[in-house]
């Protein structure tokens, strides 16, 4: 019997095709390499499908309803895999969570992320999700030497230890979640949410590609001098005509000077503070273009770029201006979306690479996953990533990983948040190696002392020169 994952596509070839994306997608800082645990969920995560239940949907032969489904059976099976396995991936205390971390991955992978309660609710037994898994698993048996081929072909555990271990997993499963609810430090509990966050991420862009026959976007190179071959060449009369001027060129060699001082390993978080019309969003893109610089030729891969902003109306405005500093790179207009991605609910859906423009469903699929160089966005879009729980939104998440943040007007975030936006911010440093730039004139004590460093840290002095209004309170009565 050969069995479908989508009409026209078998379903070990998906498998593969998945295991294999979702490995390259995904990063977590460790001393440990969970690529092979990203492998494992990828190649595992539509198990389900084996079920004749699902083929006859997806067949158009019969609907059976809850039978047809597959998340719930892919995630047991994808948990019982990787408890055979977690013995390679060494982690200490997080080790004997890995299991759960998959299940709920999987269970989710074509959902909106829910609470560990509700996915807890699900292995209680004789519950009527279990009833459906019961079924679900004499139907496999009925085609058992089939599946068997096909998971042995694909490195997988076999069908007949599953079954036996079926009630015991469950059981193995609900004290993990037991234990990560009851006995785990906040911190520990952050460091696995990450984790679920980008395995997740990595697994639904890596199957929603595989699905709909995404091709691979090549990744392109940004000299890391733009910015001043831009400067030299549109503002090369500006530069000195007026002592605005000069200090706007002050402020920006005293940044981009910085990269090479910093420690990469330590140093993830920082702060340009500088007044409005100082040039900020020249400096500050050409900070990062350096420091993306330093990072691939020091740690042997390139950051993304993400600049987002809190209003649509200048989005537009410094869009406008990194397509003209990027337009000096020679293929850039026959590879627009490659290099350089406007992303917010008014964003046109166009995406032009290779010279052409891309089908919408498959322009879709790049531009919500941020397949570009340098990506453009709104806080919303970003926050609503970082910290949300939207399939849909989370898909791009393992983008983020190693990137370069740029947070411009950052003190235009509500007082409220700036507690969270520490804790995430913190986090993406941590364990996903972000690189974070909060760029304004009036800084929010967002970080605690000591946390950033400061890229122009005698800036005060510029303040005075660049306040170009004068305030003449008239409060006397006119005659």
């Amino acid at each position: 019997m050969l069995f479908a994952s989508h009409c026209g596509m078998f379903l070990r070839d998906h498998l593969r095709e998945v295991g294999e994306r979702c490995r390259q997608f995904f990063f977590f800082e460790s001393e440990e390499n969970l690529e092979a645990l990203a492998f494992l969920v990828g190649l595992t995560h539509d198990f389900g499908k084996y079920t004749t239940y699902f083929q006859d949907r997806l067949l158009g032969k019969k609907d059976w309803g809850k039978l047809s489904d597959h998340g719930f059976l892919s995630a047991l099976y994808t948990a019982f895999a990787v408890e055979r396995s977690a013995e390679s991936f060494r982690m200490g205390e997080m080790e004997k969570f890995l299991p759960l971390v998959a299940f709920f991955v999987v269970f989710h992978h074509h959902l909106d992320l829910r609470s560990l309660g509700y996915v807890g609710e699900r292995l209680e037994e004789g519950g009527e999700s279990w009833v459906v898994i019961e079924k679900q698993i004499t139907n496999l048996r009925e085609h058992a030497e089939d599946i068997s081929g096909e998971l042995e072909a694909l490195g997988l555990p076999p069908l007949s230890s599953f079954f036996e271990d079926l009630e015991p997993l469950r059981m193995r499963l609900r004290k993990a979640k037991y234990h990560f609810e009851n006995h785990l430090t906040e911190e520990r509990q952050a460091q696995i949410a990450i984790l679920v966050l980008s395995l997740f991420s990595a697994l639904v862009d890596a199957d929603k590609k595989s699905a709909g026959k995404i091709e691979m976007i090549e990744r392109r190179v940004l000299p890391a001098s733009l910015v001043e071959t831009y400067k030299e060449q549109h503002l090369g009369n500006q530069k000195n005509s007026g002592p605005i001027d000069v200090l706007r060129e002050e402020i920006f060699v005293q940044v981009v000077t910085r990269v090479p001082s910093i420690d990469l390993r330590r140093h993830h978080l920082f702060t340009l503070t500088a007044p409005t019309g100082s040039g900020k969003t020249l400096t500050s893109f050409a900070f990062a273009l350096k420091l993306r610089e330093r990072i691939e030729k020091e740690w042997g891969y390139s950051p993304r770029i993400i600049y987002a902003l809190p209003f649509i109306s200048i989005i537009d405005q410094n869009f406008a201006i990194l397509s003209q500093v990027l337009a000096q790179i020679e293929d850039f207009q026959e590879n627009h979306s490659a290099y350089l991605l406007g992303h917010h609910h008014l964003s046109e859906l166009r995406y032009e690479e290779g010279g052409e423009e891309k089908e919408i469903d498959m322009a879709l699929s790049l531009i919500e996953s941020w397949e570009s160089e340098v990506i453009v966005t709104t806080f919303v879009q970003l926050f609503h990533s970082v910290v949300g729980f939207k399939n849909r939104l989370l898909r791009k998440y393992h983008n983020l990983a190693r990137s370069i943040i740029i947070l411009d007007e950052v003190q235009n975030v509500p007082g409220e948040y700036w507690s969270l936006l520490r804790r995430v911010f913190l986090l993406l440093a941590r364990y996903l190696g972000c690189f974070i730039i909060l760029v304004t004139a009036t800084k929010p004590f967002i970080f605690e002392e000591g946390e950033a460093i400061e890229l122009l840290p005698e800036g005060k002095r510029y303040f005075r020169t660049f306040s170009r209004v004068v305030l003449r309170p008239r409060l006397a009565k006119p005659q």
